[in-house]
C-alpha cells in the first residue's frame, strides 16, 4: 500500500503444523511450492537473471499483494532459499517459521516480526 514500508514480515509459530495453518489462513489455500498448493511462489527456474528477485509471484484472493513462504527443515533446501529473495514490486514477503530460525539465519529485508508467544 502507498506510504507503507515494503519490508518483509517474519512470523514465528511453534511448529510445522502451525506454519501450515498460518499460511492457509493468510492465503486461503494450502501452502504452495512443493506443498501441494498453488500460492504465490518462485518457479525456481532461475529466470531472474541472478538478481535474487522472485518470479511468478501472485497474490491470493483477499490477500493480494502477499508472497507467503514457509521456512522449516521439513521443506527442501531449494524452497527454503526462497526466503532470501526479494518479492516483485508491489508484493510484500511474509515468512512463516518456528523460533529455531530466530538465531540461525538473517533475512535482510525483514522489517516486522510477529511472534505468537507459544513455544514447543
Amino acid at each position: 500500500r502507498a506510504g507503507k514500508s515494503p519490508g518483509a514480515i517474519l512470523v514465528f509459530v511453534p511448529g510445522f503444523g502451525e506454519i501450515k495453518r498460518c499460511i492457509r489462513a493468510l492465503t486461503d489455500e494450502e501452502p504452495g511450492y512443493g506443498w501441494g498448493g498453488k500460492g504465490g511462489k518462485d518457479s525456481g527456474n532461475g529466470k531472474d537473471g541472478g538478481k535474487g528477485k522472485a518470479s511468478g509471484v501472485q497474490g491470493s484472493g483477499s490477500c493480494a499483494g502477499l508472497w507467503v513462504l514457509p521456512l522449516h527443515s521439513m521443506i527442501s533446501v531449494t524452497e527454503q532459499r526462497l526466503v532470501f529473495k526479494r518479492p516483485e514490486r508491489g508484493m510484500r514477503k511474509v515468512v512463516v517459521t518456528t523460533n529455531i530460525a530466530e538465531t540461525s539465519i538473517t533475512i535482510d529485508d525483514v522489517e516486522y516480526v510477529v511472534d505468537c508467544g507459544r513455544h514447543k
